[in-house]
């Protein structure tokens, strides 16, 4: 994939920056083979290198480059769910760059994030992304609450900036269509939440040619912006299985193997149709 051709590269530059003594790209390029890593879904060693590149930082004296390191450590122990180590690195990280007076906004940003999959916090999270105007986590925060109003009315503002770019950042369109998804799901319109669950899993599909076979595996273990990258899969299984018929079951299952959630399937069209009342036979009668 073009991630795992990327670090050879990398590693070659470097070698060089390394053997030139150049201390402050030696940091930066630390740094990124940190996020590299951290998209192939190979955290100890995104961890790795971020330790690394804080070394080089701290020892060299280059604080932004310091403050960076703390940031993506934290970040990676946040996608690990190992929050209270994300918040220790993010805390850090923001009060270095608060005595440096550089900006703060997205160790901020992070650290309302660690809030929210925590479940905690919730008013300071809320107060941190209104100030920082962050339409993707305010609309996370409304699905959080069970304001499904609110929350669809959120994600479009980061989707209309997103969307007419020439390269646009695909975990913030894939972020804002699950988002949009589920919100509409809450609502029960369920053909738009179908919709856009059909637009994230195209962007999957597209991110998970730049992987190899392993890499493909990790990515789809991993969430973006908060979300597990498998739930538009889930979202469409979910939907699917509530409309029943033949075809509708046929496509849930054919999601399930996409994802390998088989049993997530199974317990999802069991639940619906131990749900279903007597007169409504829209998946028992498929069987007769």
């Amino acid at each position: 994939g073009e991630y795992a051709k990327a670090i050879p590269a990398y590693e070659q530059a470097l070698a060089t920056f390394r053997a030139l003594g150049s201390r402050f790209n030696e940091a930066a390029l630390l740094a990124n083979l940190g996020l590299v890593y951290w998209n192939v879904g190979e955290y100890d060693k995104a961890l790795n290198r971020y330790e690394e590149s804080l070394k080089v930082a701290r020892a060299s004296g280059a604080s932004r480059a310091e403050g960076y390191a703390l940031m993506e450590m934290g970040s990676v122990r946040k996608s690990l769910g190992q929050y209270d180590k994300a918040l220790d690195y993010l805390e850090q990280s923001l009060r270095l760059y608060r005595e440096k007076s550089f900006d703060t906004g997205e160790i901020e940003i992070h650290i309302g994030e660690v809030y929210l999959n925590q479940g905690a916090n919730l008013d300071e999270a809320h107060k941190i992304f209104t100030r920082l105007n962050s339409p993707i986590n305010l609309g996370r925060y409304y699905l959080l609450i069970g304001d499904y109003p609110k929350a669809v009315a959120e994600f479009p503002r980061s989707l209309k900036d997103e969307e007419v770019k020439e390269a646009p950042n695909a975990n913030y369109l894939l972020a804002g269509y699950i988002g949009m998804g589920l919100s509409h799901e809450g609502l029960k319109d369920f053909g738009k939440a179908k919709s856009y669950f059909r637009k994230a899993i195209a962007v999957i599909e597209k991110m998970l040619t730049k992987f190899d076979g392993l890499g493909k595996e990790s990515y789809l273990g991993t969430k973006v912006v908060g979300f597990p990258i498998v739930e538009p899969y889930r979202g469409m299984i979910r939907i699917l299985a509530r409309e029943g018929g033949a075809e509708n079951i046929e496509e849930a299952h054919s999601y399930a193997k996409r994802v390998k959630s088989e049993n997530f399937t199974n317990a999802i069209i069991s639940q619906e149709l131990l749900s279903k009342p007597a007169n409504d036979k829209t998946l028992t009668e498929q069987g007769r």
